[in-house]
């Protein structure tokens, strides 16, 4: 299934150093990954941004871990006869 995934990803500080303001202002950083579900858990979601058409590769793949997760919407399938329809492989 395809799916819009709002969550919140870890951030961090690169400089060897840092003080207490810039430490202070560090929060998570909310992304929205789109692509298609492989394997889902009570734990978490593993999702690819790019599926092979011809071939079972895929690509940009991502782990979330459920409690990161803020939203999940799972996206419509184009009807048939559509320009924008999928293959059956990548459904």
């Amino acid at each position: 299934m395809w799916t819009l995934i709002t969550w919140k990803d870890t951030t961090a500080i690169e400089e060897a150093w840092s003080d207490e303001d810039d430490i202070a202002s560090l929060r998570p950083l909310s992304v929205i990954t789109v692509g298609k579900v492989i394997h889902q858990t009570d734990d978490y979601v593993t999702i690819a941004g790019t599926v092979g058409v011809d071939d079972p590769d895929y690509g940009d793949v991502t782990c979330i871990p459920m409690g990161c997760i803020q939203h999940m919407i799972e996206l419509e399938e184009p009807q048939n006869g559509t320009e924008t329809e999928l293959p059956e492989r990548i459904r």
